[in-house]
């Protein structure tokens, strides 16, 4: 995208630098578009509290705080369109670039009403969501949700899915999988995945549960969080020996390479990305119907214990499965859709004297 000689500029704003699920994306998706000719920019509102920092600048202490968006105003303003990726960017942008013309685009990254507190936030959220120059959900059902709930054109609605990098995630060598299971101490015995932070919603009191009832299975564990103490008093108390945590991982593969089936047992998501990175390893993947989980045609659905441990055997038994699945949820599928989504925005307000 070439606008007055001169490669076309996206500014990316996460909500944090730490390593969640969007601002994994976002990270992502900068070298992607970098790749199709933009001049790619990147930053933070703040730094984050818990978890694993990734290398991108901050531009503030709080995440609206005046000196933070403030900063974002200025930077956002040498952009020609610019990406608010989740949670706190959508009123970051829609105060910083209120009168200066640089339109944005916000990432939904998860059910887009589930976290409205109120008619007055529903509102305000209503509002700022009418500042976007557009809205990009992840699947249909949240760009549904978004029109009816929200009352938001149809036609401004775009859905694009997360993705990952095929060659980064690939099913493991003989080698690379006892290596694996060789790393966290796990024997022969099926091993069932939580790849995810310990936090409320994310429900690892209901993945204890499940495999309580899978006598032969381990539970391996990956994350950290609020919940986590807790946790690990009940895996204590229902499963001894067969749970295995290994805290918060900066490279998930080792764990998806020693795993026989990823468990997703979310009361809320958006598209987990764990669930796309499984399946390019050939690991099955069992979740309960939450955000988006239920669009992927690879994923087993289970609402309750009961129904989790039946969708659990049945993925064990079935084993590896087909990357040829994942193909619409990989980064040359997926960074093309943005380019396009994009180019026609930052072309339409190109001529514009404010990249000083």
């Amino acid at each position: 995208m070439i606008i007055d000689g001169r490669p076309a500029r996206v500014h990316l704003v996460t909500a944090s630098a730490r390593r969640r699920g969007a601002e994994i994306q976002a990270t992502q998706l900068a070298p992607r578009l970098a790749a199709l000719g933009w001049d790619v920019d990147i930053a933070a509102l703040h730094l984050g509290t818990d978890g694993i920092a990734l290398d991108i600048p901050v531009l503030g202490r709080r995440r609206l705080g005046p000196s933070t968006v403030l900063a974002l105003r200025r930077r956002a303003r040498r952009a020609d369109v610019v990406i608010a990726y989740g949670s706190a960017t959508l009123p970051a942008c829609a105060l910083a670039l209120a009168g200066t013309g640089v339109p944005f685009l916000y990432r939904s990254i998860s059910d887009p009403v589930h976290w409205l507190r109120g008619p007055l936030h529903r509102g305000a959220t209503r509002v700022q969501y009418r500042r976007a120059a557009g809205v990009v959900a992840l699947w249909p059902g949240a760009a549904e949700r978004l029109a009816s709930d929200l009352g938001l054109d149809p036609d401004r609605i775009a859905v694009i899915p997360n993705a990952r990098d095929p060659e980064e995630f690939r099913p493991p060598s003989a080698d690379e999988r006892m290596a694996a299971r060789a790393r966290y101490g796990l024997g022969e015995g099926p091993v069932v995945a939580f790849v995810g932070t310990a936090s409320i919603e994310k429900r690892l009191d209901l993945a204890i549960d499940t495999v309580a009832r899978l006598p032969d299975h381990t539970l391996l564990v990956a994350g950290d969080g609020a919940t986590l103490a807790g946790a690990r008093r009940r895996a204590a108390d229902e499963l001894g020996h067969r749970a295995v945590f290994v805290g918060e991982v900066d490279d998930v593969r080792p764990v998806l390479h020693a795993t026989d089936v990823v468990l997703i047992t979310s009361d809320v998501e958006g598209m987990p990305g764990v669930a796309i990175e499984a399946a390019l390893c050939g690991v099955p993947v069992v979740s309960t119907p939450v955000g988006a989980v239920p669009s992927l045609p690879w994923v087993r659905i289970g609402d309750d214990v009961g129904s989790l441990v039946r969708a659990v055997l049945d993925a064990s038994a079935v084993g590896t499965i087909d990357r040829c699945a994942v193909a619409d949820y990989t980064w040359d599928h997926v960074a093309a859709q943005w380019n396009d989504l994009l180019a026609p925005i930052a072309g339409s307000t190109a001529p514009r004297n404010r990249h000083s």
